[in-house]
């Protein structure tokens, strides 16, 4: 993810959309009931957020690693090298 990303104001709308409707849906009493969901627990909760943000997590681990060591291919051109 380059630095343009981050100012793509169309992508953050998009992000903080599907957060609201994520926690909507499963915190507020008329969503429970529509989808069928029941409020989080502050446990899982953390497995929630742990487990979602794990790609990213890693992703930036990895370019650390590569970016000390010299240049590495990006995830994308990784994984054609491989083929």
């Amino acid at each position: 993810m380059g630095r343009h990303h981050l100012h793509n104001r169309t992508l953050w709308a998009c992000l903080a959309a599907v957060l609201v409707l994520r926690i909507t849906a499963v915190q507020a009493p008329f969503a429970q009931d529509v989808f069928d969901t029941v409020a989080l627990s502050t446990a899982q909760r953390a497995v929630y957020l742990l487990t979602s943000s794990s790609v990213l997590l890693t992703e930036h681990a990895r370019r650390a690693v590569y970016s000390r060591h010299g240049n590495a291919p990006d995830a994308g051109e990784a994984s054609r090298l491989e083929n």
